[in-house]
């Protein structure tokens, strides 16, 4: 078993999400990494390269299911975070666009939590340059 004191969360893509969505709702995690996440599902609709992607989980488009795409965005719960964050994202993601972990960065950092947001040149949602694979790993280490 992990000693409480050390526990941290990470994922990418969907897992970049649930790490978002994770520190909105406990304090228990010492750092999180997300990649290449969401944080708002609203403003994703219009930047993405699948605008219609979550229509389905969401029961219609934005305009139609607001209070739905609202309270589903770690960015509208994510007043009282207190786990330092770190987000990695790639420069040229279309999936989950960069604005997506711009969005994150600037919210927490506005409430003093410690933040780094790491952007990836030429990285598309997952990077693909060894490089900059090399890069990530002791990145989200540390």
């Amino acid at each position: 078993m992990a000693p409480p004191d050390s526990l941290v969360v990470a994922g990418g893509s969907y897992g970049g999400y649930m790490t978002a969505w994770t520190v909105t709702q406990t304090d228990r995690f010492e750092a999180t990494s997300m990649v290449s996440g969401l944080s708002n599902l609203i403003s994703v609709e219009g930047t993405t390269d699948a605008p219609t992607f979550l229509r389905a989980y969401m029961g219609g488009a934005f305009w139609e299911q607001h209070e739905t795409f609202e309270a589903s965005s770690p960015l509208y719960q994510v007043q009282g975070v207190e786990t330092p964050t770190q987000i990695l994202h790639g420069a040229e993601d279309e999936r989950a666009p960069p604005s997506q972990g711009r969005e994150s960065y600037r919210a927490l950092r506005g409430q003093n939590i410690q933040t780094e947001m790491i952007l990836y040149p030429r990285t598309p949602h997952f990077p693909r340059e060894p490089k900059l694979i090399m890069d990530m790993a002791p990145h989200m280490l540390n």
